[in-house]
């Protein structure tokens, strides 16, 4: 998954990138690059997961500023 913009924000929401079965996922599976801020708050996840043998791939968070908070 590909996100690419000014600014995000994530509240009370998640993002995935599962695998399933054997296989890999891509290399990168949650790339965000943004030229401002990136805001993931209230219980919100980015997550790239697997449900076999796989490899999920990372998640990769370039932006100017990254906020985390509960």
């Amino acid at each position: 998954m590909v996100i690419r913009g000014g600014q995000l924000q994530i509240e009370q929401s998640r993002i995935f990138a599962n695998t399933r079965g054997n296989g890999d996922g891509a290399p990168v599976g949650v790339d965000l690059r943004l030229r401002e801020q990136a805001t993931v708050t209230n219980e919100s996840a980015l997550t790239a997961d697997t449900r076999g043998s796989g490899n999920a791939g990372d998640v990769r968070v370039t932006a100017g500023r990254v906020v985390l908070s509960g």
